[in-house]
């Protein structure tokens, strides 16, 4: 057993019926702290409020030596509180923060220790159930870091390194028609084909708020993206739509006067420059 593991707990675990439960406290990166426990009621643990409405159950605890990666799988409901399921698609759990462990649950406040630490990797969605990833910290260490070198530039427009203003180019209005596929949307704006390629586009208002998506192609006044939504958008509800970028040096130069600022690496000779043959 855990030396470092509260008396509290220590004196539990040698219980021959421990009264131990399960918590997780996930930290996102716009600073909120959620708390979600499998006990059947609510518990402050950490000076956290742990949930039970979740119904939060996690899988089995896997510890490795050396540099090999462990894993957690928490299951839990999705609700109208804390698990709001627009917040999951559209990233705002992604890379959060994670604390698991147990604590007695006749004694929360004394009892609590940490089994697990890490951040949420994949999460998968299945009607009003959401199954989460707890990435060690050897993940990190599986993963590719810095830049890859292209012709084309990597970076998402609007963001520090690009520096476009995106205001200009920020169209907001109502939705004329949803498609059935969740994915079309003819839109009464008149810019040309092609204009919102790459873009992104996000419902505003309806059943649907707050969800968004990248967009495939704009043909037409007809808006299409690359995934479906989620829910289904309906005619009458609002929409913001901004334009996007294809990456390449003439677009950076010619439609947003920014090739200053261009972080492609154009004259860098690609893979077939290097392997044909000579002429």
């Amino acid at each position: 057993m855990r030396t470092d593991f509260p008396t509290r707990l220590q004196l539990e675990l040698r219980a021959p019926d421990p009264k131990i439960c399960f918590f997780w406290i996930v930290t996102r990166r716009d600073g909120r702290v959620f708390g979600f426990t499998d006990h059947d009621r609510d518990v402050t643990v950490m000076n956290v409020l742990c949930r039970a409405g979740t119904g939060a159950t996690p899988s089995s605890i896997q510890s490795r030596t050396g540099l090999a990666v462990d894993n957690l799988e928490v299951q839990a409901l999705i609700d109208s509180i804390d698990l709001i399921e627009a917040d999951l698609i559209n990233g705002l759990w992604d890379f959060a923060a994670v604390q698991c462990g147990v604590f007695v649950w006749t004694s929360p406040s004394n009892s609590a220790a940490v089994l697990k630490s890490g951040t949420l990797g994949e999460i998968r969605l299945d009607g009003k159930m959401f199954t989460a990833e707890l990435r060690g910290l050897m993940q990190q260490l599986q993963q590719e870091t810095g830049r890859k070198l292209g012709p084309d530039c990597d970076v998402k427009l609007g963001s520090t390194w690009c520096t476009v203003d995106l205001a200009p180019y920020t169209v907001t209005g109502v939705i004329t028609a949803a498609g059935s596929d969740r994915k079309t949307f003819t839109l009464p704006l008149v810019q040309a084909d092609g204009y919102f390629n790459y873009g992104e586009f996000e419902i505003t208002s309806g059943p649907a708020v707050g969800m968004r998506g990248d967009v495939f192609t704009w043909s037409g006044g007809v808006a299409t993206l690359w995934l479906a939504l989620p829910v289904q958008p309906l005619a009458g509800d609002g929409f913001r739509i901004v334009r996007g970028c294809d990456g390449r040096a003439e677009t950076c130069r010619t439609v947003f006067s920014n090739k200053v600022n261009f972080q492609g690496f154009e004259d860098v000779p690609g893979i077939d420059q290097i392997t044909k043959g000579a002429l």
